[in-house]
């Protein structure tokens, strides 16, 4: 499909600049909540907030909405790619602070993220940092609902809970 050619396309791009490569995993909180009190259009309109403000920030980068509230943002660099996406969140917080004192809303926006670097040297380790740093994402969320508190939960039950957790709303 599409999705699958763009990934290829990447992971040779990856290959031929020797880049590393950082993913920052962003989720919308309570955008269902913000669907159901605003109406959909607004929450779709919430969605494109920050989806703009990733693209104005991450010009360079490749931004991947992945549907309700949730998106990817892969960077390629010789350099600091995680210290690149930290600074890049600030400023997606400093702007999602402008738009909650501006925007005259009945809510604030607020995200969890998950950042993930590596070099991965195929697909399926590009997928691999992807699934990392949506599961740190998701990490953030449900501890903040203190879920996952058993230790002993393999990493793929504690994704489940995530997935879970993420479509209960």
């Amino acid at each position: 499909n599409g999705f699958s050619k763009q990934i290829d396309q990447l992971v040779r791009k990856i290959l031929q600049t020797k880049s590393y490569v950082g993913v920052m995993a962003i989720d919308i909180k309570e955008l269902t909540k913000i669907n159901d009190q605003f109406g959909r259009a607004e929450g779709d309109r919430t969605v494109i907030t920050v989806a703009r403000i990733l693209k104005d920030i991450f010009r360079n980068g490749y931004n991947i909405c992945l549907g309700n509230g949730e998106m990817l943002t892969i960077l390629l660099s010789r350099g600091d790619v995680e210290a690149e996406l930290q600074r890049g969140f600030t400023r997606l917080m400093e702007q999602i602070e402008d738009y909650n004192r501006d925007s005259g809303k009945g809510y604030s926006l607020d995200v969890y993220h998950g950042i993930e670097v590596g070099m991965p040297p195929n697909a399926d380790e590009l997928e691999r940092l992807v699934n990392t740093a949506v599961s740190r994402k998701n990490g953030n969320k449900v501890s903040e609902k203190q879920l996952l508190q058993d230790a002993d939960l393999t990493e793929e039950e504690k994704i489940a809970m995530c997935h879970a957790v993420t479509n209960a709303g």
